[in-house]
């Protein structure tokens, strides 16, 4: 009776802790995610904020309150714009002891979160943002986190030939790529809001 009332008690104790320990992992995956989405919602800020103060548009409507108020929005335009780019390229960031996107990938297969090998979605929306990751990283190494001694901010930035719409490309499409593992533990998708445009306009419109 003993022998038999403690088999039934190891039955029930192994399982039940290995479902603990794969539960642990899986609430890292999410805490991971949650933290790759912030890096994604800074790129996007930046962005938006950039894009008002930089773009064609924004120039000529706002043409008066830039030039009058220079000495703020030109520095303000320059850090967000290095804001945006450190961010782009931190989610794609190689190395085991980084967090990047590879490595949430590998944790979630792992995991059989998701089937990497079967999702060509997934392959070819991975596929399209690392070669813009690439133009990302000749900014980071030259400009951003460096400056090349030989080269100048122009001369980096044709070099990496990288436009506005690639930038725009590479958040939205990282966001895809993040709810694709996101909505397979939470069923809701994340989106990044408008906020953060809105209310750079108004200031924009108040000044």
């Amino acid at each position: 009776m003993p022998a038999a009332f403690n088999k039934n008690i190891m039955s029930k104790i192994i399982p039940l802790k290995f479902n603990l320990r794969h539960s642990d992992k899986v609430q890292k995956l999410k805490d991971d995610l949650e933290e790759f989405f912030s890096i994604i919602r800074d790129a996007h800020c930046a962005y938006e904020i950039w894009w008002i103060l930089v773009s064609k548009d924004g120039r000529k409507q706002y043409s008066n309150v830039l030039y009058n108020y220079k000495d703020f929005f030109e520095p303000v335009a320059s850090a967000n714009s290095t804001t945006m780019f450190i961010a782009l390229f931190k989610l794609y960031d190689k190395g085991d002891d980084k967090l990047n996107f590879i490595k949430i990938l590998k944790d979630a297969e792992k995991l059989r979160v998701i089937d990497f090998s079967k999702n060509k979605k997934l392959k070819r929306k991975l596929s399209e943002v690392m070669a813009i990751w690439k133009k990302i990283c000749i900014l980071r190494h030259n400009v951003l986190a460096h400056h090349n001694y030989f080269l100048t901010r122009k001369q980096v930035y044709r070099l990496a030939k990288i436009n506005p719409n690639q930038i725009k490309r590479m958040i939205d499409l990282s966001l895809k790529i993040f709810n694709t593992i996101w909505m397979k533990i939470d069923k809701d998708p994340k989106q990044l809001d408008e906020f953060t445009s809105m209310y750079t306009i108004r200031v924009l419109e108040t000044l």
